[in-house]
Order: C-alpha cells, then structure tokens, then sequence
C-alpha cells in the first residue's frame, strides 16, 4: 500500500518467490513420483497378473466337482480310484466367460462415453480393426477350449507345469518376429520346458489307474498346444494393446468378441456328445450320464450298453456354484492377460505365469485337491528358480538398454559373435554407474 516490501521488491524485480533450492527440491518431488508411478503400474499389473494365474487353475480344478464312475461288466471303480471331473460341457464355460468378458468391457466403455449409444457404437464396432484382430481372437479362443478340455482331463498342476513351456516359445516368436537382440537364455529356458515335461510325466505316473494316466496325458498334450496357441497371441497381440488408440476396453472388447465368434464355431463343429443337444441342457447337461444307485447304501453302477462292455458316468450333472466362479476366473484371466500386454509384453506375461506357480502349489495342497508330492515339488522349484534366473537377467539387459539410451550410447547388440554368449558387458556397465564421478573416470582410463 505505498510502501516498499522485500516481497514487492522482488516481484518487481522479477525474481521468483521460491529459491532456487525450493525449486530443485519441488524438481526432485516431481521426478522422485513420476518414477514410482512408472515402477508401480507394472508392479502392480505383475502382482494382478501372479494372483489371477493362481486362482485361474484352482478355480478350474474345482470346477470338478462330480465322481468319475467306470464299469466293466458288473466290477465298477471303487471310490478311492474315482477321480474328479467336470459334470457339464467343458464348451458351455468358455463361451460363458467369453460373453460375460464382451458384456463387462462393452459397459466400460459405455460408462467412459457417458452412456451415450451412438459414441460407444462409433468406437466399438469398427469393422476394419475387428476383422484384423481374428487370428489372435482365433489362436485365444481356440487356446480357452483346448484349456478346459486339459483341466477335465489332468490334474491342474500338469495343465500349469506344462503351461511353462511359453516362455521358451515366447523367447523363439519374439526373436523371429520381433528381432529382439535381447539374450535369450536358452540354457535356463531349456531346463524350464524339460522340467515341465518331468513335470507332466510324474504326473501320469503317480496316477491311480489306467484311465486317470490316459487322462493326465491327454491333458499335458492338450495344454501344450493351448501353450502354443496362447504364445502366438500374446506376441502379436501385444502390438495392437501397445499401439491402438482406442483405449484398453475397446481393445479387449473386439478381442474377446474374436474369440466368442471363434468358439462358437468350434461349438458347431464339434462332435455331438462334446456339446449340450438344447438350450436347457446347455447349465443342466453334461457329456456323462447320470449313475445309477446314488441312493444311501446302495452300489453307484452304470449298465453297459453290450455285454463285457464299459460305461462311464458321474454321480450328478449340470452347473454349480463352482462353475460359476470358473466362469468369472477365465473372463478375469482374459482381461488381466490384455492388461498385461499393455503393461508389460509377451515375455512378462509367460514370467508372471511361471512365478504364480510358486504360489499355487501350497495352495492347491493345503485346500486337499491332492497330497504332497515331493517329485512334483521339486520339479516346481527347478521351474521356479530358473524363471527368477531368467527374469533377473532380462531386467538387467533392459537397464542397461535404458541407461544407454539416455546417454546416447550405442545399444548392445547380443547377436553379435562377441556378446552372444556373455552379459559380461551389462553387469559391466551397471557396476560403472554405481561408482561416483571421479572413479568412472579412472576406470574408462584404465580400460582405455
């Protein structure tokens, strides 16, 4: 009012209010946050990513909650050798999950328009960008069946053990149709899938009967090709996450609907006994028919249709509760591996796949699926030391790429003959930056 202050000194001077240290503090505030904010969304997109990989599989194996019966003439399985399968049609769950994942995404989308019709028509149906995502909504869908069809068949830890065999697919498409020049580690991806196979075998092995061990082996076979079919999406899906501009939902709304249409083809050409014959049968049929003697004391039997010949059923049909939480864990599964690929890549998909089973196999023993089994254990932990193994030293690699590019140096080249079979170079440069100033220059005189 008049009267001169050091405030209105330095305004009129035209020097800021804060000092320069403030400014330098609030920078630091800025940079320290905006990296947590980096590092937290993948963080949390893997931890997504390993919990639903885990409930995934149990939810599946619960799924199974109808007793397997097999007679021979008048000698039937007794009930310790019954094993657990799905009482519907392994086909009625993933077109379930499928429309309840194209309903949920289409509603997001609809909620980000502001409910408005003809915007989120606009976005959503695109014929163009639908069309083009028909492989990869094709390898998915086709991955989902054969998947169901491998947890009625195997017990969950086969279907998960050999599942691990897409980070040594991942690693082979990524290099062909990517041109990564990033170590692939073919030693620890090596062990990985021939762990998986031991995996697979020990399973069979350790089976009650013959046709529990003709089960666990149709199902590691039918997961492996879910394996392949699954990798080949993720590579060339993870493109059209990371450069489509139409948002996440809008993406996994035109890739599950893909893969709906997908399934819905394979529900017409499947064999008839695979699918429900109507509408009603479709939550209230199963491929078996229902035992006979399911009342208290008496004997559970099937009547062969030939004399000398074998029948199978199971002691109840149609969806339960468990299926219903299958349901919403494969639609979950699906959303989460979009998430997924958007956040991180193909690879981190495989590598979080293959850290949930360090969390799955207690779990799945200490609900009382199956007892302990130190060979299925160990095998386990030889997938799971291997993929840290492996997943340490991609980090690492993808550091130095970072530091190198903001420092303008030129980026490692691993297929080159000198750098192909070492990460010598990396751990190198990572021990150079950790020094201060005056040392990094010593040693670049050194070396030089």
């Amino acid at each position: 009012r008049g009267r001169s202050s050091p405030r209105a000194m330095q305004l009129d001077a035209g020097e800021p209010l804060l000092g320069k240290r403030s400014f330098c503090k609030a920078g630091q505030f800025e940079k320290v946050r905006s990296m947590l904010w980096i590092n937290a969304v993948p963080a949390g997109v893997c931890l997504i990513c390993v919990g639903v990989g885990v409930l995934h599989p149990l939810a599946a194996e619960s799924a199974k909650s109808a007793r397997l019966t097999i007679c021979s003439g008048d000698v039937c399985t007794d009930e310790e050798q019954r094993r657990t399968v799905m009482p519907f049609h392994p086909v009625t769950l993933t077109i379930s999950a499928e429309v309840f994942s194209v309903a949920f995404a289409s509603v997001m989308v609809f909620w980000q328009e502001g409910w408005s019709v003809d915007r989120a028509w606009h976005r959503l149906f695109r014929p163009g960008a639908i069309l083009r995502l028909w492989p990869v909504g094709a390898a998915y869908g086709i991955g989902d069946l054969m998947q169901a069809f491998a947890c009625n068949s195997a017990s969950a830890p086969v279907v998960l053990v050999i599942g691990q065999c897409k980070l040594l697919l991942t690693a082979v498409l990524t290099m062909v149709v990517f041109g990564s020049r990033q170590p692939a580690q073919w030693g620890n991806l090596m062990i990985i899938t021939m762990a998986a196979i031991a995996g697979a075998n020990n399973g069979a092995s350790t089976a009650l009967n013959q046709d529990s061990r003709s089960g666990e082996i149709t199902g590691a076979i039918l997961a492996f090709v879910k394996a392949c079919l699954s990798t080949s999406g993720a590579v060339f899906c993870e493109r059209f996450y990371k450069e489509d501009s139409d948002g996440f939902w809008v993406m996994s709304f035109r890739v599950q609907l893909m893969m709906l249409a997908t399934s819905v083809i394979m529900f017409a050409t499947l064999h008839t006994g695979e699918v429900p014959s109507s509408f009603a049968e479709f939550t209230a049929g199963g491929p078996l028919s229902l035992c006979k003697g399911l009342e208290p004391g008496a004997k559970i039997r099937c009547e062969p249709l030939s004399a000398g010949g074998q029948c199978k059923c199971v002691d109840h049909v149609g969806w339960d509760g468990h299926t219903i939480v299958a349901m919403a864990a494969i639609a979950l599964n699906g959303l989460v591996t979009g998430l997924t690929l958007k956040h991180l890549s193909a690879v981190g998909k495989a590598i979080c796949n293959a850290l949930s089973v360090a969390v799955f196999y207690p779990a799945y023993v200490f609900l009382g699926f199956k007892p302990f089994d130190l060979t299925q254990a160990m095998i386990i932990s030889i997938i799971i030391v291997c993929s840290y193994q492996y997943t340490t030293k991609k980090i690492s690699f993808a550091n130095a790429e970072k530091r190198d590019s903001r420092e303008g140096k030129p980026k490692l080249d691993f297929a080159s003959a000198a750098q192909r079979h070492t990460c010598d170079e990396v751990r190198a440069r990572e021990d150079m930056a950790s020094l201060p100033a005056p040392a990094r220059a010593s040693q670049r005189g050194v070396r030089g």
